[in-house]
């Protein structure tokens, strides 16, 4: 067995510790500051670590056990700790950059091939990021950027193909991704401001999820497991709610609140699915759920809801294929809902005003329409359609 080399490069006072087996493993320490801690063991052929400690009583702690793998960590400030551990690993990359006090950054590269990387960058003080990529079959990559106060990330990838960012800019916010299994799969994440929560999770092949916060206290959750799948949740306000759940093939989901404290619900699961919510405005709800019929008659189902004032309430449901329900509120504290069991069939409602109220429910057969306008203030309308190719109209202006 050939002994690699250490450079190190340490001030007065600095704790350093280096094993280095294998051949041609290289390890560079720089340290300035005082009680700083580096510690890297390396066990394979062609690793490469690089440490460097501005500061006092920061830590790094360097395992790598494979080929050809390399590691950096930058640490500028007091109290910063790096823990990287890359086992059984063939070419992986890890970046951790840290600028601010007592941050915390933790990057675990097991069983991965080349082009398999993960990056982690601090600003600030008392942020914490978690990274882990395990799989052989393909390659991963990772991001996470951090700048402001108590940020914490999360991120863990186990199968191929996969790509996750996350982005912070604030203080005291949280962010989720797991990707387990399956390949061709995004997340991304993007929060600006204070107190935001995003949690996604993936299982499955060509999926992609992505969530923009600006604002406080919002919170933001997709979890997509099946094939061809795309969710997308803007948020722009404080105290939003978004989830949204997929499940099957070929379904897309949007949400869009610019307000406050507005909730929005997506269920959808089968095949052939869009579903579009937007809200403009504080305090309105919305729920769409679509589960498609499999078989001869599959084609895509659409579902939108718009909302734009306060306090409005609109909800859909779709049972079959080929079907389209529209919501358009427009003013404050309307009530609509939909519900489609059938192929074929159209429903929309559009409410101007306040304190409408709407109904559609459209079952068996199918190529049914229904259409309904309301103006003014206090309108209500029930329409129930049971078989085919029925039509309803109603329309109700200024009382």
């Amino acid at each position: 067995m050939k002994i690699g080399y250490m450079l190190c490069f340490a001030g007065s006072g600095l704790l350093l510790a280096s094993h280095v087996y294998g051949q041609q493993n290289t390890s560079q320490v720089l340290q300035t500051g005082n009680t700083n801690e580096a510690a890297v063991t390396q066990t394979g052929t062609g690793n490469a670590s690089e440490a460097a400690q501005t500061g006092n009583r920061n830590g790094q702690n360097v395992t790598q056990v494979g080929y050809y793998n390399q590691q950096e960590g930058t640490q500028t400030g007091n109290r910063n700790l790096v823990s990287v551990l890359q086992g059984s690993a063939s070419e992986a990359k890890a970046w951790a950059t840290q600028t601010g006090n007592d941050n915390r950054i933790r990057q675990q590269q097991t069983e991965v091939v080349a082009g398999t990387e993960a990056r982690a960058t601090q600003t600030g003080n008392r942020n914490a990021i978690s990274q882990e990529q395990t799989s052989r079959l393909g390659s991963h990559a990772l991001l996470a950027t951090q700048t402001g106060n108590d940020n914490r990330v999360t991120q863990v990838q186990l199968g191929y193909g996969q790509v996750g960012t996350a982005l912070q800019t604030g203080n005291a916010n949280r962010s989720t991704q797991n990707q387990y299994g399956g390949r061709s799969m995004t997340t991304y994440v993007e929060q600006l401001g204070d107190y935001n929560v995003s949690r996604q999770e993936q299982s499955g092949r060509n999926l992609d999820g992505r969530i923009s916060t600006t604002g406080d206290g919002n919170r933001a959750e997709q979890n997509q497991f099946g094939t061809e799948q795309n969710a997308l949740i803007t948020q722009l306000g404080d105290d939003n709610r978004a989830r949204q759940e997929q499940s099957g093939t070929r379904v897309n989901a949007t949400i869009t609140q610019l307000g406050d404290a507005n909730r929005s619900v997506q269920t959808q699961a089968n095949e052939d699915m869009r579903a579009t919510a937007t809200q403009t405005g504080n305090r309105n709800r919305a729920e769409q759920t679509q589960a498609n019929s499999t078989g001869t008659n599959v084609g895509v189902s659409e579902a939108t809801i718009e909302q734009d004032g306060d306090q409005n309430r609109a909800r859909q449901q779709q049972n079959g294929s080929r079907n389209t329900a529209t919501i358009e509120q427009d003013g404050n504290q309307n009530t609509a809902r939909q519900r489609q069991d059938g192929f074929y069939d159209s429903a929309t409602t559009y409410q101007t005003g306040t304190e409408h109220f709407s109904s559609i429910v459209q079952t068996g057969g199918g190529a049914n329409n229904a259409s309904v306008y309301q103006g003014g203030v206090g309108q209500s309308s029930v329409i129930e359609q049971t078989g085919a190719v029925n039509r309803a109209t109603v329309h109700q202006d200024h009382p």
